[in-house]
């Protein structure tokens, strides 16, 4: 699967906690994100991403694989999107980025639906 270009990857910026507990997909085993797209995807396909988390300064690639793909006719009323899968250690991934997702939603309390379950 081709890998969607380094030289810039995707910008993903998440402004608020709001917004991180409703695109975080806390369900898979390396954390994914929920990201708005009206752009074709197909599934398992590699992606790179270059996240903005709220207000921190750098930006943080990321690399994943597409496991979740939201089309634009959804009955939930949910926006267009896919959701990756963080690679694993194995594949060239990452903790931090799951570690510090969830320090930002660890006291978030509520019920309210996300955008993938």
């Amino acid at each position: 699967m081709a890998l969607v270009s380094k030289k810039g990857g995707i910008p993903l910026k998440i402004k608020d906690i709001d917004l991180l507990y409703r695109s975080y997909m806390s369900f898979l085993e390396n954390g994914g994100l929920f990201i708005p797209t009206r752009k074709p995807f197909k599934m398992g396909q590699e992606i790179f991403i270059m996240l903005e988390l709220m207000n921190e300064l750098d930006k943080i690639p990321v690399v994943g694989k597409v496991v979740w793909i939201t089309p634009e006719s959804s009955l939930e009323n949910t926006p267009q999107g896919i959701g990756i899968h963080f690679n694993s250690l194995e594949e060239g991934g990452s903790t931090v980025i799951k570690d510090k997702i969830e320090g930002h939603i660890l006291d978030v309390d509520t019920d309210d639906p996300t955008y993938t379950m």
